[in-house]
């Protein structure tokens, strides 16, 4: 029971709301546009046009964190799918085999006190 706690104090302490513009490639498809509503050390949930990906779609993602920051490239995949009242889609990806320069650099973002939450897409 302790776990399952400590489980979700943690994910609602890191996840910060941001507006990061994000290209990704899913695993057979060409690039998209989108951006990053929110960050977790877990995962993001994207917001884009058109059509949505799949659950269980997997890709490559590149974002940067901040002004001037560093370009961070990741591979998630799909957790969950919404179409929102746009037309649009949302949905939250998991990180997996995270390399842990980028882990640190994310806990770094997640947890600076000051700066706005703002970037552009690593290319």
């Amino acid at each position: 029971m302790l776990r399952i706690t400590e489980r979700v104090t943690r994910r609602q302490a890191l996840r910060k709301p941001i507006d990061l513009p994000i290209r990704y490639k899913l695993h057979s498809d060409s690039y998209r546009w989108g951006t990053v509503r929110d960050l977790s050390i877990g995962g993001f949930r994207v917001a884009g046009s058109g059509p949505g990906p799949n659950v269980g779609d997997h890709g490559e993602f590149s974002f940067t964190l901040g002004m001037g920051g560093k370009p961070v490239r990741v591979a998630a995949i799909v957790r969950w799918v919404r179409t929102d009242e746009t037309g649009g889609y949302q949905c939250g990806l998991a990180f997996y085999k995270l390399p842990e320069a980028v882990r640190d650099l994310l806990l770094a973002y997640l947890f600076e006190k000051t700066g706005q939450a703002s970037g552009a897409v690593a290319g």
